[in-house]
């Protein structure tokens, strides 16, 4: 899957109500102004949800997607996780089982939930590793110290 195909599918998700999706395309956006290189249908995205919020004043987190109901139990970002895993297992060179193992090792994630939310976002196996590193938000750090450096 190509980075536009991807980013589609963000949005598609996203203006479906998926604020794990609307987060993402928050980290692509990101991304795209660290490289200073804009993505246009991610910027799109954007504008229309602040327009809702100036014009019809939706609140921003719900004007943007991002809106989140309480659950039970702890939190993870699915879109941390899933970067963290495709890490460990495409650039650290772990297999599948061993990168699950990392995560629940590294973060205490159940490992159910772990495969759950890597299942829900496997075409970010596809993405480079500078992508995933920056999608993989406050869990960098830990992954970070199993990458190998050139």
């Amino acid at each position: 899957m190509q980075e536009s195909e991807y980013i589609s599918e963000c949005i598609t998700r996203a203006n479906r109500g998926d604020a794990d999706a609307a987060d993402e395309l928050l980290r692509l956006a990101m991304h795209c102004i660290d490289k200073r290189e804009p993505n246009w249908d991610v910027l799109d995205y954007f504008a229309q949800g602040i327009d809702q919020y100036i014009h019809k004043g939706i609140p921003i987190d719900r004007a943007l997607g991002t809106e989140r109901f309480r659950v039970r139990g702890k939190k993870y970002n699915p879109v941390e996780v899933a970067a963290c895993f495709h890490l460990l297992n495409k650039f650290a060179g772990f297999g599948i089982e061993k990168s699950n193992e990392k995560l629940g090792a590294l973060y205490g994630i159940d490992r159910r939930h772990a495969q759950r939310i890597i299942k829900e976002h496997s075409p970010m196996g596809s993405l480079d590793r500078e992508l995933l590193l920056h999608l993989s938000g406050d869990m960098r750090e830990k992954v970070w110290s199993l990458l190998p450096h050139k």
